[in-house]
């Protein structure tokens, strides 16, 4: 989902793509370039949407040297709430 969640914030969010690396660009052809209208309503229908645009989010995070990292609660209550719902 992390290929899919790229895919969909570069359809969306132009700054997103703005900010790829020339590799994420080039590998963002091969892993089949921005979504179609279908794509999109497809991905925003997962029941895991909101989970897998975060952990993209925190990967992107993770080239940053500045960034706090989050308590291992933070993922232990997500973790949980998937789980047990």
């Amino acid at each position: 989902m992390h290929v899919d969640a790229k895919r969909y914030l570069c359809t969306k969010d132009s700054s997103y793509f703005a900010k790829l690396s020339s590799a994420s660009v080039a590998s963002l052809k091969v892993q089949g370039g921005e979504m179609n209208k279908e794509e999109i309503k497809s991905f925003e229908k997962n029941q895991f949407f909101n989970e897998i645009l975060l952990v993209r989010e925190l990967d992107e995070k993770a080239k940053d040297t500045n960034f706090k990292n989050l308590e291992l609660e933070f993922f232990i209550t997500k973790i949980e709430s998937i789980f047990l719902s």
